[in-house]
């Protein structure tokens, strides 16, 4: 008679598994434009580390990144005729003929090559050669479906830099860098001529206008000076050339607007009659930056985008306006009294007093320099204090002011602030700390740790300060004076080589210790002793861990029982959780902040800023579920039959997994439908030993031990 294991699956539903999904994202910060298109509709595309869409005119975006972006990255990318297509890093190409909602592969070429497209729909696959190389040119008249080799077509390059243009009219341009030579070919790549000898070299790629006049930025091979940079106009197909305007920019917008901003007056100069007249447009200050881009849309707008901002301007009105595109890298948040959040990359300072709905990016302008992302926090007063290259700043009107203080030690090598609640900060660098134990109004040189470059650190509520290098944890009690041992934590799991990642402490007394390999270690009496605290997740690689102030701790972790992602251990709890419920990805968590309401706001690479709906209840609630997992046999020698039910249609995984929480048998990682479900599994192949069968649902984990014995 076979022996039956079954489980009844408890699955806790604090609010994070709520119906509702814990984390919603926040309406930024905002961030400048990797690379913006549009469709003739005017919906807007912009690719940075992820695919978004906009159909109003940039007021709200959709994250529309295709599941082999993720795993891919993107090479290039276009739109025309209204299907969007992605050539990926891994040489495949995509298409999307319903604005991105679905995509189908089209074709696969080993080469790296840029996309473009002819106004007929014809699809280019180009890759300009070097002398010695061919060019490469692939034409498809059929959506990408099928394909011509044009290569031997195209003439041999002389120059090491070379690059294709295609106009509006269909023509393809090959120019060459560093030589005169331009060549051309009317009937999309099946012949060329060289179409002219110029004075100058071509600065970029030409463009075209409706009429089949071209333009480009040139400059003569002797003059390097960017005053003496011109902006060209041929009337013949690029037989012959006129310089018209000095500029180093070339925009060609709708109704074949073709302009360019001033670098010396700060005005936009356009023309509507290709050049014959000009007019010019004063640009606000805003405008004023470097590294700018400008993306034209069909309605004669331009996207303005720096790095860390987006702005949208009519060119005949003058009209500006920013556009929120929540796409910041968020390095350090801070969050204070409800609604106020603060955002720090490494390019902006943003503000939002309202839980997220809108930004403020503020440059202080008292002398405050690119505050580095990493180096800001609350002090005991809740003013932001942050360490900049010209000193540390202090803000108590949430960086609207700012007033500046005095250090004893000067260096552009700081790496941490840290600021307690008694008024202690600490202010980290290489080799060096400087503390103060009255918030900021006189200073003192500590002692750093031996260790080196550089260690970590963290402040507990009370002012002692932890540090934590590759398998040791310090403390000090006297404000970084004096440094005993906390733990060296192959004493606790021998033999490991896992290095500690992170650690906090919490206001129950507690620090949790996240490893690289053995998952999280805690104390409950300061450091006096320890244990694994694993329930429940497994031997997960652990990034980050955040405390919150009631006393739940979060973390960023990998490669454990649960999904990828956030976990969550209630103060009173006894296990972990999986905490991804609403997040499009979880492979670009930065960091977290806890606002004083319960609120808790999530920073990631290239989605901004996320906040949790709703707040942590102090006590999750245990809450039975109609789940049941049962293994048979068990022990198993060569197959198992794992049984289950859900109570409704539900996202589920399914897996075998080691003791170390490796995944060793995927089974099911998809939607089912909520009925009782069965799975024969072959496991003769597995080793002997002690395994887990986890299945995961939104709401929680089942875990059961399997031993395999042959």
């Amino acid at each position: 008679m076979k022996k039956i294991l079954i489980l009844l699956c408890f699955f806790f539903a604090s609010p994070i598994f709520g119906q509702n999904p814990f984390w919603v994202q926040t309406n930024g910060p905002s961030a400048g434009s990797s690379y913006m298109a549009f469709n003739s509709k005017g919906d807007i595309f912009d690719y940075n580390r992820y695919l978004i869409r906009s159909t109003d005119g940039g007021a709200t975006w959709k994250d529309i990144t295709p599941g082999f972006l993720v795993s891919g990255g993107m090479n290039d990318w276009i739109i025309t005729q209204d299907i969007l297509y992605i050539y990926t890093s891994n040489d495949s190409l995509y298409r999307s003929t319903n604005n991105g909602n679905t995509w189908i592969p089209v074709y696969y070429s080993v080469g790296g090559y840029s996309l473009g497209s002819s106004p007929n729909g014809a699809l280019f696959l180009m890759q300009a050669g070097t002398p010695g190389k061919p060019s490469i040119l692939l034409r498809s008249l059929d959506s990408g479906i099928t394909w011509k080799d044009l290569s031997s077509n195209v003439p041999a390059i002389t120059a090491q830099d070379a690059f294709f243009s295609i106009t509006l009219k269909g023509e393809l341009f090959l120019q060459e860098d560093q030589t005169p030579y331009l060549y051309y070919s009317s009937d999309e790549g099946n012949s060329w001529n060289k179409q002219s000898t110029l004075p100058y070299r071509m600065q970029t790629q030409i463009q075209g206008t409706a009429n089949g006049y071209l333009f480009a930025t040139a400059i003569y091979d002797s003059v390097t000076d960017v005053s003496n940079k011109f902006l060209v106009r041929s009337t013949d197909n690029g037989k012959t050339w006129d310089s018209i305007q000095h500029s180093s920019q070339l925009i060609i917008a709708a109704h074949d607007i073709i302009g360019f901003p001033s670098s010396n007056t700060y005005d936009f100069i356009f023309s509507e009659n290709y050049g014959i007249t000009w007019k010019i447009n004063p640009l606000p200050a805003i405008f004023q930056i470097n590294n700018q881009t400008q993306y034209p849309d069909p309605y004669g707008n331009l996207y303005w985008s720096t790095e860390d901002i987006t702005i949208r301007y009519n060119i005949d009105s003058g009209v500006y306006k920013e556009v929120s595109i929540p796409i910041g890298n968020v390095d350090r948040l801070l969050a204070d009294t409800p609604g106020d959040i603060i955002a720090l990359g490494n390019a902006f300072f943003s503000v939002s007093k309202n839980r997220g709905s809108t930004w403020l990016t503020n440059f202080a302008d008292e002398g405050v320099v690119t505050p580095n992302a990493k180096i800001a926090a609350f002090d005991s007063t809740r003013s932001i204090i942050v360490l900049s290259n010209q000193g540390l700043w202090r803000s108590s009107d949430l960086g609207s002011s700012w007033e500046s203080t005095v250090l004893p030690t000067q260096t552009n090598g700081w790496k941490q602030i840290l600021t307690a609640p008694n008024g202690n900060i600490f202010i980290l660098g290489v080799s060096v700390i400087i503390y103060s134990t009255n918030n900021g109004i006189t200073w003192q040189n500590g002692t750093a740790p031996s260790f080196i470059p550089y260690p970590a650190m963290n402040v507990d509520p009370s002012g002692t300060l932890y540090s934590f290098t590759n398998q040791t944890s310090l403390h000090s009690i006297d404000s970084s004076n004096s440094w005993q041992d906390v733990i060296d934590i192959t004493t606790l799991i021998p033999g490991t080589t896992s290095q500690i990642t992170s650690l906090v402490t919490t206001i129950k007394d507690e620090i949790y210790i996240g490893t690289s390999k053995d998952g999280i270690i805690r104390s409950t009496d300061l450091g006096a002793h320890w244990q694994v605290a694993n329930e429940g997740l497994g031997s997960a690689n652990i990034t980050s861990l955040f405390a919150a102030p009631n006393g739940d701790v979060y973390a960023f972790c990998k490669s454990g029982y649960l999904p990828d992602g956030i976990i969550y251990r209630p103060y009173n709890g006894s296990r972990w959780y999986s905490a991804n419920s609403g997040l499009l990805h979880t492979d670009n968590l930065n960091t977290m902040a806890f606002a004083t309401d319960g609120t808790v706001y999530l920073g990631t690479r290239g989605e901004g800023v996320w906040r949790s709906q709703g707040t942590i209840d102090a006590v999750s609630k245990q809450v039975e579920n109609t789940s049941a997992l049962s293994v048979s046999p068990n022990p198993a020698t060569n197959r198992i039959t794992i049984s289950y039910s859900l109570p409704e249609s539900e996202y589920i995984n399914l897996g075998i997994y080691d003791a170390l929480g490796r995944i060793v048998t995927p089974i099911i990682n998809g939607v089912q439908t909520g009925t009782a479900h069965s799975q024969d599994i072959d496991v003769h192949g597995i080793p002997n030993g002690l395994y887990f069968v986890r299945l995961s649902v939104p709401s929680g984990s089942c875990i059961e031990k399997i031993i395999i014995a042959k």
